[in-house]
């Protein structure tokens, strides 16, 4: 193999994985789902998609700090990658920790965003400002065992 067919196979092998992620989230099965976001982004270390999914998924199951870890992560590497902004600041906000979350939201007014992501920003902001801090329950917890 050469190295652009090389690459190919690691982009593929990646998405099966991340396929695999999905049905595994899908029938509840969050930490699997979990560690085969992490297995595509040792599989394929330079994109970000694995890693603002592990980030996500790390959310939905109420682990908000290690989803702040790991979208910070992405977010330092990718600063320009538009989902991984969203998640972060999703994330931050959820954690209290609105600065950030705004600072997160303001990378995004940088970047050229399609009419969907702008739309789903706004709304974001709009949910999140009509809302005060102090209302936000602690992260769900969801009973994994």
């Amino acid at each position: 193999m050469n190295a652009a067919q090389d690459a190919v196979a690691v982009q593929v092998s990646a998405q099966e994985l991340l396929k695999k992620a999905y049905l595994l989230l899908s029938y509840g099965q969050y930490e699997e789902a979990i560690a085969a976001c992490e297995e595509a982004s040792k599989v394929a270390p330079g994109h970000p998609l694995a890693a603002v999914l592990k980030g996500s998924f790390e959310m939905a199951v109420g682990r908000i700090n290690d989803a702040l870890g790991t979208l910070r992560a992405v977010t330092n590497r990718h600063p320009e990658h538009p989902l991984a902004l969203i998640y972060f600041a999703e994330a931050c906000f959820l954690a209290g920790r609105s600065a950030a979350a705004q600072r997160a939201l303001a990378q995004l007014d940088k970047l050229t965003l399609s009419e969907a992501l702008c739309e789903f920003r706004d709304e974001l902001v709009q949910v999140w400002d009509s809302m005060a801090l102090d209302i936000i329950p602690p992260a769900l917890v969801a009973d994994i065992s």
